[in-house]
């Protein structure tokens, strides 16, 4: 129950802070006259702007970059890996698959039965192996976590540069209390 009440919490916050961003719009500055004509400017080829990334409240992928439409998508809710999931996009909310969840930003949790990898989480990470190659904030729950920044880690084998506390039978913590511990590591 408390678990169905945490996904909830995590697809309406996802949702909340999508709307909230979306509503949102920047303010022009007032145009004002130069007192002096400006100098010359040198010719530039004109600015195209990017297009918009797509977003989705629920997103399914198959297998890494199938569909293409998941590649470089914004999720704001659910996204699913039937079995696998990737994407250079970002997720608001939860990741979840069967294999492997592989998107490269997650704010919510990212969960699997195999693996989940991650460059920048905010949340969490649920699998057998969790992976996150630069910005961590939360917690990963596993048989092996590797983390390069802080967070809070409970496994077997436990690997970071400089994990807040790591909770396992081999604790390896680069710059924390000390290089690696059994049971149980801290910061410095």
């Amino acid at each position: 129950m408390k678990a169905r009440i945490f996904v909830a919490a995590m697809l309406v916050s996802g949702m909340a802070a999508f709307a909230q961003a979306q509503t949102a719009t920047p303010v022009a500055a007032p145009a004002t006259k130069p007192a002096v004509a400006p100098a010359a400017t040198p010719v530039t080829a004109p600015v195209t702007a990017l297009p918009e990334d797509q977003w989705e409240s629920l997103q399914a992928g198959f297998w890494f970059g199938v569909p293409g439409s998941i590649t470089n998508s914004t999720v704001n809710g659910w996204k699913i890996g039937l079995p696998i999931c990737d994407g250079k996009g970002n997720v608001y909310g939860l990741e979840s698959s069967l294999f492997c969840s592989a998107t490269d930003n997650i704010m919510g949790l990212q969960l699997s039965f195999g693996c989940c990898m991650a460059k920048d989480i905010d949340g969490a990470q649920i699998a057998l192996v969790n992976v996150i190659d630069q910005k961590f904030s939360g917690a990963q729950v596993g048989l092996v976590n590797k983390c390069d920044e802080k967070g809070f880690q409970i496994g077997i084998v436990n690997f970071a540069n400089n994990a807040t506390m790591q909770i396992g039978l081999v604790n390896v913590n680069k710059n924390g209390w000390m290089p690696w511990m059994v049971l149980f590591n801290i910061q410095k």
